[in-house]
């Protein structure tokens, strides 16, 4: 059986497929604090103002992404967040 190496299929390396792993952890991790925001802001209608984002907590240093508390990747993944919960309230 050939290596992975000599063959350049790093598809199914052992590292490539944790590198896979961690990613889809962090996607989901992201996407759990996204709901967990969008939650918190339809209960209380806010977020505290923060100088790192909520969901992934990375330096914010736009003033609106300061003052709203996300950044704006992660502002855009808690809108649709908010989207699907008044879309699932609504359906129910």
């Amino acid at each position: 059986m050939e290596n992975n190496i000599e063959t350049g299929d790093w598809s199914q390396s052992p590292v490539m497929q944790n590198a896979a792993r961690s990613r889809a952890t962090r996607l989901r991790r992201l996407q759990a604090r996204a709901y967990d925001a969008a939650r918190q802001i339809l209960a209380t209608d806010s977020i505290s103002s923060s100088k790192h984002c909520y969901c992934c907590h990375k330096l914010l240093t736009d003033s609106l992404s300061v003052s709203r508390g996300f950044g704006v990747v992660c502002w855009e993944r808690v809108l649709n967040c908010i989207a699907d919960i008044k879309a699932d309230r609504y359906a129910a």
